[in-house]
C-alpha cells in the first residue's frame, strides 16, 4: 500500500536540503569578504588632526565651513581605500549630539597619512557659532574586530572674527595653503604655483582639492589661477567732484589768494589764468624743442599730455579745456590710425 505522507515529507526534506546549499553558497562570500575586512590592522600610532580653522559665510550667510590637516599614518597602507575604513564626525564637545560626518578622499597613499579634511554646513546645519566641538576620527567597524574613535577638541578659539563672505573667503584660501604646501612636500609632488604673488593651485593641486573639498571653488576663489566672477551691472554715477576739488586745491592759501586778485584784475576764471601762464609755455615748449631736436613732433605732444595731467591736478587748467583736449587727441589718434596711414 502507498505511503502518501511519507513520500511527502521526503519531498519537503529534499527541497530544504536544496534552499540550505544554495543559501550557503550565496553567503559564503559575504561571511569570508566579512572576515577578511574586519582583519585590517590599526594604524601605527594614533591619528591626529591640525590647522583646524572654522570660517563663515564662505557661500551664503551664516553656513560655516571646519576644516584641518589629518594624518592617519600608515607606512605601509592597508589595501582598502581610506573612505571605506574610516569615517569622520563633528559632535557637540559632549559627544552625544553629531552635526555630520564626512569621508576622506583617497588621492595620495590611498588617502592615509596626510589628507585634508573639511565639513560644509548651511546656515540651518551648522553648529551654534563659537561653541567647542569634537573631531571623531572613527575606524569602520566593517574593517577593523576592535574599531577605536579619536577624538580631537576643537575649542572655540579655531572660529574666524571675520563676518563678511570676502574676507573669509581670503582667509579660508590663506589658512588651506600651508596645508596644501605640506601635504604635496610629504607626497613628494608640487600642488601650488606661483602666479605673481599669490600661491594658486597647479594642475595636480586643483585635481586634488576639488575632490577633496567639494565646492571649493566658490568657497576659496583666490586659490584658483582662473576665477569665475559676477559682472557687475550697476550704473556708474560719473560727477566732477574729483576735477572741483582739484580746482580748489589752493583756496585759502596764498596762492589762492594771488589768483583770485589776477582772477578779478583780468575778468578770467585763475584757472584759465595759470593755464595761460604755466600750462601754454610748457606745451608750446616741449612741442618746440623736439620739433628742433628730433625734427619731430611726437615726443612734444606725449610730454604735452604729461603736462595736461599734472597741471589740471595742480588746478592750473579748467577741466572744460582739458576735457576738451583730450578729445581733440583722440579724434586725432582715429584719424592716424584709420586715415593717415591707408
Amino acid at each position: 500500500m502507498f505511503n502518501y505522507h511519507s513520500s511527502n515529507r521526503r519531498e519537503i526534506t529534499k527541497t530544504a536540503l536544496k534552499l540550505t546549499a544554495i543559501l550557503f553558497i550565496l553567503l559564503t562570500p559575504l561571511i569570508f569578504s566579512s572576515l577578511a575586512q574586519a582583519t585590517t590592522t590599526d594604524p601605527d600610532s594614533t591619528p591626529s588632526a591640525t590647522n583646524i580653522h572654522i570660517n563663515r559665510n564662505v557661500i551664503a550667510n551664516g553656513d560655516e565651513v571646519i576644516y584641518g590637516e589629518i594624518n592617519i599614518p600608515y607606512g605601509t597602507p592597508p589595501d582598502d581605500n581610506v573612505d571605506q575604513t574610516f569615517v569622520l564626525r563633528i559632535m557637540d564637545s559632549t559627544k552625544t549630539t553629531e552635526y555630520g560626518y564626512s569621508l576622506l578622499y583617497s588621492y595620495f597613499t590611498k588617502g592615509y597619512n596626510r589628507n585634508v579634511f573639511a565639513f560644509y554646513f548651511t546656515q540651518a546645519h551648522a553648529p551654534t557659532w563659537n561653541t567647542s566641538l569634537t573631531l571623531r576620527i572613527s575606524e569602520s567597524p566593517g574593517y577593523f574586530s576592535t574599531p577605536i574613535n579619536t577624538d580631537i577638541d576643537i575649542p572655540a578659539s579655531d572660529y574666524t572674527t571675520l563676518s563678511t563672505v570676502t574676507d573669509n573667503q581670503i582667509e579660508f584660501a590663506k589658512k588651506l595653503i600651508p596645508i596644501i604646501d605640506d601635504i604635496g612636500s610629504k607626497n613628494n609632488v608640487a600642488l601650488l604655483t606661483v602666479s605673481g604673488s599669490y600661491n594658486v593651485l597647479n594642475g595636480i593641486g586643483e585635481l586634488y582639492m576639488r575632490g577633496a573639498v567639494p565646492g571649493i571653488e566658490l568657497m576659496a576663489p583666490n586659490l584658483f589661477l582662473v576665477q569665475n566672477l559676477d559682472l557687475n551691472y550697476t550704473d556708474t554715477p560719473w560727477t566732477t567732484t574729483q576735477f572741483d576739488s582739484y580746482e580748489s586745491r589752493f583756496a585759502g592759501t596764498w596762492v589762492g589768494d594771488d589768483m583770485d586778485a589776477t582772477s578779478t584784475q583780468v575778468g578770467m576764471p585763475g584757472t584759465m589764468i595759470m593755464g595761460f601762464i604755466i600750462t601754454l609755455p610748457l606745451c608750446l615748449g616741449s612741442v618746440i624743442f623736439t620739433s628742433w631736436k628730433f625734427k619731430h613732433t611726437d615726443p612734444g605732444l606725449m610730454v604735452c599730455a604729461l603736462f595736461l595731467l599734472m597741471t589740471v591736478q595742480m588746478g592750473w587748467l579748467p577741466k572744460a579745456v582739458f576735457a576738451t583736449v583730450y578729445q581733440a587727441c583722440g579724434i586725432y589718434v582715429a584719424y592716424l590710425w584709420f586715415y593717415a596711414r591707408s
